[in-house]
């Protein structure tokens, strides 16, 4: 499988000696680097994610390991490019992006956090309130369980609300950003992803502790990190389908190495060759051609790409 799997955008001068694992590799350009490594056998397209587990281990383990020396920003999944210079095209059309991001990352991470209660104990509380559980053993009429039923699903969403937002109110003041999701399973409260200081992260934990005494045990964290800022900053590299550009290349005879130069250079051959003042009586078939010209040089013109910095919406 040819090409370069981009895994995470670097500082240069952050770049040293064992910052990145033997098994993956740096592509510097200017003040810039992207941590590579070999797609896996196969490639990525139409492979399921537990196909790809191995490998999408070992993408962790080298981004993790690289941010033990310096902050990342971390690429979109699945990016891969045809080789090391379309690497460097990429560091160099992104580069004020990039200068902007670090500016603004500074050294944090991310810190992922799931909230969970006991359903069962929150609906034998819930079923108290305004005597939804006597309601209910005094009578068996459809329309008492659907009223008390939909009683109690208010009841234990307006909870829900309450619990999230004493905990938002408690962590986030100490990230320096956050987004706040509400999953759909009833055992979910809220899930928070924090962009923390590398040194807030044991702030974190005394703040869990204090919500656990708080909650009276009642709530359980789950917390995955420190990682990188995956859902406040990731890189989008935005390219031609691959068929677009081989069709195109194929067109204008050209090969994947060419020059911006010689794409041009044969573009304008091409269009010497298929102008319709030359056509005589195929003057359609001549502009149709030069149409398809001009498509595929302009794919090939901006097969550099664009770059772009992501970032995940909250619920």
């Amino acid at each position: 499988m040819s090409g370069l799997a981009m895994l995470a955008v670097i500082q240069t001068e952050r770049l040293g000696a064992g910052v990145v694992p033997p098994d993956a590799g740096a592509i510097v350009r200017g003040p810039f680097a992207a941590v590579v490594m070999s797609p896996p056998p196969g490639g990525l397209r139409g492979r399921s994610r537990s196909e790809l587990a191995p490998w999408l281990l070992s993408v962790q383990r080298i981004v993790e390991a690289v941010m033990v020396f310096a902050p990342v920003l971390p690429v979109s999944f699945g990016t891969l490019a045809d080789d090391d210079a379309m690497v460097r095209r990429i560091l160099t059309e992104g580069a004020k992006l990039f200068e902007r991001a670090f500016s603004e990352l500074g050294e944090r991470i991310e810190i992922d956090l799931s909230v969970l209660w006991n359903v069962q104990t929150v609906v034998r509380e819930v079923a108290q309130i305004g005597d939804l559980a006597a309601r209910l053993a005094a009578t068996n009429t459809e329309a008492v369980r659907r009223g008390a039923g939909e009683e109690l699903m208010h009841e234990i969403q307006h909870r829900r609300e309450g619990v999230g937002i004493n905990i938002l109110d408690a962590l986030r003041p100490l990230a320096a950003d956050s987004i706040a999701t509400v999953p759909p399973e009833p055992e979910a409260v809220i899930d928070l992803a924090l962009l923390l200081d590398r040194d807030a992260v044991d702030t974190l934990e005394s703040a869990l502790g204090k919500l656990d005494e708080a909650f009276s045990g009642g709530l359980s964290f789950r917390m995955v990190g420190p990682m990188a800022p995956y859902s406040f900053i990731s890189v989008q590299i935005h390219l031609p389908l691959a068929g677009e550009v081989e069709r195109a290349q194929a067109l204008l005879g050209v090969s994947v190495s060419a020059s911006d130069e010689e794409i041009k250079n044969a573009y304008y051959q091409a269009a010497r060759r298929n102008h319709p003042d030359l056509a005589g009586d195929a003057v359609e078939d001549r502009t149709a051609a030069m149409a398809a010209l001009a498509a595929s040089y302009e794919t090939l013109r901006q097969r550099a790409l664009s770059v772009s910095l992501h970032r995940r919406g909250a619920a």
